[in-house]
């Protein structure tokens, strides 16, 4: 997955809204693929600089 397409899952999101969902994501003890989906996307968006 490159940032381009991490984007893409996430959404339109400013960077404290990516975090914040990536803290959620985290948080969950059961994650759907989607959801585990959408966690590695936000990492590597907060990752990217």
């Amino acid at each position: 997955m490159n940032l381009q397409e991490a984007k893409a899952i996430v959404g339109p999101l400013r960077r404290c809204e990516v975090k914040r969902l990536a803290a959620n994501l985290a948080d969950q003890a059961r994650r759907s693929p989607l959801d585990r989906r959408r966690l590695a996307a936000a990492r590597l968006i907060l990752r990217h600089k």
